[in-house]
């Protein structure tokens, strides 16, 4: 069996243009530990939803997931959101084109 890295899970998800999951609330979910910094940011990084959906760009909604995934393999949670991401059908994805 592989074992599962950030390069080989962001190859994955990038497979079929593939930019955020379409329930990305749902993934962010996954992520335990998320921490409100003095700042007022959030740590990891929430997702660009909401208001901040139409003030992105597709580009920065993938980088913002990215930063996410880079987060959780830093944090011993690379596992339960490989599981998580590889078991998303690919309707279960928004794809560049789409967004």
């Amino acid at each position: 069996m592989i074992t599962e890295t950030f390069e080989t899970l962001w190859k994955y998800c990038s497979l079929h243009k593939r930019a955020i999951p379409k329930d990305w609330m749902e993934f962010y979910g996954q992520i335990k530990g998320s921490n409100q910094l003095p700042s007022g940011g959030w740590d990891p990084p929430l997702p660009l939803i909401f208001s901040a959906w139409y003030n992105t760009l597709p580009l920065e909604e993938n980088t913002r997931f990215m930063e996410q995934v880079r987060w959780a393999a830093e944090h011993d949670l690379l596992e339960n959101i490989s599981s998580y991401l590889r078991s998303l059908s690919e309707d279960q994805w928004l794809h560049f084109g789409e967004i």
